[in-house]
């Protein structure tokens, strides 16, 4: 794997600090109660930060090696950089996915072509962008008096 800004290093460090910090907020919020509004400005900022991490140190992996094991070195760089559970269990489906389709083995699971540095990246963007929309809803939410979970009627969701 190699990287094509080594020079961003100490900046990424910073990052990577940033996003051990969220990392650790969430798991501290696992099993507690947390205000519904915490923890999806937690999985906002959790989000940009990953993502800016790996747009401002992209890396490169062998486009001549098997499918499987171009996801597999990109599962050993991103685990040992960003140890989120969500992004390592989509990068072992990933690794999943092809050794099916390189044995012959119909999988009905998503897949993209192209770089595999393109198609995570297509990943990480979409959870941020899901991260931002539902951090704005809920703030707009609160703005309008219902809060998280409410009724358009301002009536409390039972189910909530």
């Amino acid at each position: 794997m190699s990287e094509s800004n080594p020079g961003r290093t100490s900046k990424s460090g910073g990052i990577l600090a940033e996003i051990e910090a969220a990392l650790a907020e969430e798991r501290a919020m696992e099993g507690v109660e947390a205000p519904y509004a915490a923890v999806v400005e937690l999985q906002h900022r959790k989000w940009r930060l990953i993502h800016k991490h790996f747009h401002d140190s992209p890396f490169r992996v062998s486009e001549s090696l098997p499918r499987a094991q171009q996801w597999r070195k990109v599962l050993d760089h991103v685990r040992a950089q960003v140890p989120e559970m969500e992004l390592v269990d989509w990068l072992v489906q990933q690794v999943q996915v092809a050794e099916n389709i390189a044995a012959g083995i119909r999988d009905l699971r998503p897949r993209k072509d192209g770089p595999v540095y393109d198609v995570f990246m297509e990943f990480v963007r979409n959870k941020k962008r899901k991260a931002v929309a539902v951090h704005h809803w809920e703030k707009a939410a609160k703005g309008s008096g219902q809060g998280a979970g409410g009724r358009r009627d301002g009536t409390p969701d039972p189910d909530r």
